[in-house]
């Protein structure tokens, strides 16, 4: 299974799609295949971005007042927090 990944990774490299069978089958990988799925993700990592890195942070602007309902933060006006809320 092991060049299976890598099979994938070069395909994906030379701009083949997967197709959704493959794509199910990346999804459905056994754990003992996990090592082997994250080094052919890296081999298509590096050759698209390199060894850089880049750093998002959500900053806290507007706790308990954010108007944004982002469905994954507490910061939301949508959501009930023990957080105390304070304008940007």
């Amino acid at each position: 299974m092991v060049q299976r990944w890598h099979g994938f990774a070069d395909r994906s490299m030379a701009g083949d799609l997967l197709s959704r069978e493959e794509a199910q089958s990346v999804l459905d990988a056994p754990d003992e295949e996990l090592l082997a799925l994250v080094d052919a993700a890296w081999r298509v990592r590096r050759a698209f971005h390199g060894k850089s890195v880049r750093i998002h942070v959500l900053q806290n602007a507007k706790s308990g007042a954010c108007p944004e309902d982002c469905r994954f933060c507490s910061q939301s006006r949508h959501y009930e927090t023990p957080a105390g809320e304070y304008p940007l």
